[in-house]
């Protein structure tokens, strides 16, 4: 499904590779870069994370919809039908399947919190209580789906009319994360601190063998 705004509504308390462990494999003794080597190590992990589409540390996500997924597709089919849209908000949950993927996999096993608000008819802002929808863990990426037999509330469709929150990642520390993307993330900081240049004779190449190599052994496969 389509989403329409992602955003990090908390930042992950501690990166994959501490300063201890980067300067190790820097060799490098001095304190003077500590606080450059952090921003390249954090820089190195978002940049993997983007590659890969997936949350490393533990952190929570917001996602914003127009609509529920049991609408999604009326509103790509008709979206210029206003008319339509507001009269057919009600659609079989067995032809439409209506869950709600999350993107940047995967869900977080340490804390299952989520939040679900929407903007009902009349204009007021809501949350759906956790008893009235199921949270799948097991499927990648993690989804939210209504109850057995249930459907998604009735809701004034609208930007942003459907707002979710939720966590994703490995764990609250960096050892959660798988070891080849650790290592990745460390040859990455290394190629950056030695050369500091956008490119160079010796480094004419998007991404270096090796990091793409061991990132993409933790790619989802069809999931990409």
């Amino acid at each position: 499904m389509r989403w329409r705004s992602l955003t990090r509504s908390i930042q992950p308390a501690v990166e994959p590779v501490s300063l201890l462990e980067m300067k190790l494999h820097l060799r490098v003794d001095s304190e003077t870069d500590d606080s450059y080597i952090m921003s390249l190590v954090t820089a190195a992990r978002e940049w993997a994370e983007v590659y890969l589409d997936r949350t490393l540390i533990t952190t929570q996500w917001t996602m914003r919809l127009d609509a529920f997924p049991t609408m999604a597709r009326q509103l790509s089919e008709a979206y210029q039908d206003r008319t339509f849209i507001a009269t057919q908000l009600s659609v079989r949950a067995d032809i439409f399947p209506p869950d709600i993927e999350l993107p940047r996999p995967p869900m977080s096993l340490s804390n299952m919190t989520s939040v679900i608000t929407y903007v009902t008819a009349e204009g007021t802002t809501t949350t759906l209580p956790t008893d009235q929808y199921r949270m799948d863990s097991y499927s990648t990426p993690g989804a939210m789906r209504p109850l057995y037999s249930g459907s998604w509330p009735s809701h004034r469709v609208d930007q942003n009319a459907v707002s979710i929150s939720w966590y994703a990642g490995y764990g609250d520390s960096g050892q959660a994360v798988p070891r080849q993307i650790r290592h990745a993330i460390m040859m990455m900081v290394n190629l950056w601190y030695e050369r500091r240049v956008a490119a160079d004779v010796a480094g004419l190449v998007e991404t270096p063998l090796g990091v793409k190599t061991l990132l993409d052994s933790c790619r989802w496969g069809g999931y990409q």
